[in-house]
C-alpha cells in the first residue's frame, strides 16, 4: 500500500462487540470505517463509541470498500450472497464467523473482481494485547492471492496472521474453541447440580479448578447464539467425542496417558498458572 489514500474504507456489516473492537484497531491504524446494522440504533451506538459513520444505503457505499461481515454465523452466508447481487459489488469481502466451511457456497457467488478471504480473529473483544494474538486468514478455493491482499490490511492493523484452508481451520477450532466452550458450560452445569452454596464451592477451589471456573463464567458471558453456534458445530461434536475417549483412557491408566507429554518451554508451569489466576482475581473478581 502506498499512502493513506490507498487504504480502503472498511465497512462492518454488523456492529457487535467484536466488530467494534476491530473497527477501533482499524481507526487507530488510519482506516476510515463505517457500520451497517439491521438495528440502526446499534450502528449509531457503535459510531458514538468508535467513530466513523453509519450506513443506511449499503449499495451506494460498497464500491472501493472492504466489507467485513460481523453477524452471527447463521446470518453471514445470506449477507455475503446478497453482495453478489449488487450492480456494483464491493472491492473485497471478508467475515469473522467462527466456522468457515458453511460459507464457501456464498463466497463462490461473488464475482472474481471482488476479493474474497474469510478471517477469524482468535481473540475476544476485550483482549488488551493485540500483538499477543493471531488472526487466521482462511483461504477460499482459488482465492489465495485475495488472502495475501487482506494480509496487508491485517498487518497494518498491527495483528499477527497466518493462512489456513477452511477444513483444517474448522477442525482445529472445533478442538480448541469448541472443546473449551463445551467444558465451560459443562463445568457450570455440574457445579449448579451439586446443591452447595457458591461460597462453599469457592472455598474448595484449587488453582486449576478456579481457572476452569473462570472459563465457565467467561463462556456464560458470551451471547447465547455464539455459544450455541460453537457447541452445536459438527467439528466441536467430533472433538468432544475424541476427548471422551481420551478421558476414558486416562481413567484406565493415568500414568500411561501422561507419557510423552511435551512441555512447550514454560520453565515453571504451576508458577505461571498461579500468576494468571491470582492476577485475574485481583483485577476483575
Amino acid at each position: 500500500m502506498g499512502g493513506e489514500r490507498d487504504l480502503p474504507r472498511i465497512i462492518f456489516y454488523g456492529s457487535g462487540s467484536m466488530a467494534r473492537a476491530l473497527a477501533r484497531m482499524a481507526v487507530e491504524s488510519g482506516f476510515e470505517v463505517a457500520f451497517y446494522d439491521r438495528d440502526p440504533s446499534r450502528a449509531e451506538e457503535a459510531v458514538r463509541e468508535v467513530g466513523g459513520g453509519r450506513l443506511i444505503d449499503l449499495a451506494s457505499a460498497y464500491p472501493g470498500s472492504l466489507v467485513i461481515v460481523a453477524t452471527p454465523g447463521s446470518e453471514a452466508g445470506s449477507a455475503i450472497s446478497g453482495m453478489a447481487k449488487l450492480d456494483r459489488p464491493p472491492l473485497a469481502v471478508s467475515d469473522i464467523a467462527t466456522f468457515k466451511l458453511g460459507l464457501i457456497n456464498a463466497y463462490e457467488k461473488l464475482p472474481r473482481s471482488t476479493r474474497a478471504c474469510s478471517m477469524h480473529p482468535l481473540f475476544g473483544p476485550r483482549a488488551r494485547l493485540k500483538e499477543a494474538h493471531w488472526v487466521a486468514l482462511v483461504e477460499l478455493p482459488g482465492r489465495r492471492e485475495d488472502c495475501h491482499w487482506l494480509a496487508t490490511i491485517i498487518d497494518r492493523m498491527g495483528l499477527r496472521y497466518f493462512q489456513v484452508d477452511p477444513e483444517t481451520h474448522d477442525e482445529l477450532v472445533g478442538l480448541t474453541i469448541g472443546t473449551s466452550y463445551t467444558l465451560g458450560v459443562a463445568i457450570a452445569h455440574r457445579a449448579k447440580g451439586l446443591g452447595v452454596s457458591p461460597g462453599l464451592l469457592e472455598k474448595h477451589m484449587g488453582t486449576t479448578y478456579r481457572l476452569l471456573h473462570l472459563l465457565s463464567e467467561a463462556v456464560a458471558s458470551d451471547p447465547p447464539h455464539l455459544v450455541e453456534e460453537i457447541i452445536g458445530n459438527s467439528y466441536t461434536r467430533k472433538a468432544i467425542e475424541r476427548l471422551i475417549e481420551s478421558i476414558e483412557r486416562v481413567l484406565r491408566d493415568p500414568a500411561g496417558a501422561l507419557e510423552g507429554q511435551v512441555n512447550r518451554g514454560c520453565r515453571d508451569p504451576y508458577g505461571a498458572l498461579y500468576e494468571v489466576v491470582e492476577g485475574v482475581i485481583a483485577r476483575h473478581c
